[in-house]
């Protein structure tokens, strides 16, 4: 988009295309959009290194904290593919050949390799609570604020304010 003027202190904001987006928002919705696919990737990335963890660890309680996180990935997981398809745009896919390391030594390596990929999925939610536009703000700080619950679950701290560039 391209700022071409300032009007009565509004900003009209034009397109690609060249159409005028009247509500002065729309490069929010596109900037949301790319963030909401980058957490995608990264949603995807966890899952598939949770399945991979679930079938290495023999400790019951990572097993059990492992499948209740992949239930509950997978529920967002569907909601933000339907946001992205309600904006006309295919979100991206799922891909099972995510590369994996070897297996973890113990239930502190797979807690390790998880809260990394956790790690990934909370800066992601960063960049999904700056491109999100103040009337739906709220539910994407609330998004980034369990995510980040989560890697506290895993015993991990954050080591940087998600989405901090």
């Amino acid at each position: 988009h391209l700022l071409l003027e300032t009007r009565d202190e509004q900003q009209v904001v034009v397109g690609a295309d060249g159409q005028q987006d009247d509500d002065g928002h729309g490069h929010h919705h596109e900037l949301q959009f790319d963030a909401q696919q980058v957490l995608l990737s990264h949603i995807n990335a966890m899952l598939g290194g949770l399945e991979w963890g679930l079938g290495q660890t023999t400790d019951a309680t990572l097993h059990e904290w492992g499948s209740q996180r992949r239930e509950q990935l997978r529920t967002l997981r569907t909601s933000i593919h339907e946001q992205v398809r309600d904006a006309s745009a295919t979100p991206t896919p799922f891909n099972p050949a995510y590369s994996m390391p070897g297996r973890p030594a113990n239930p502190a390596a797979t807690r390790a390799m998880w809260a990394q990929l956790q790690e990934n999925v909370i800066s992601a939610a960063g960049r999904v609570t700056a491109a999100t536009q103040s009337q739906k703000r709220a539910d994407a700080v609330k998004l980034m604020a369990d995510e980040l619950t989560h890697l506290g679950e895993l015993g991990a701290a954050t080591p940087t304010w998600p989405g901090w560039v």
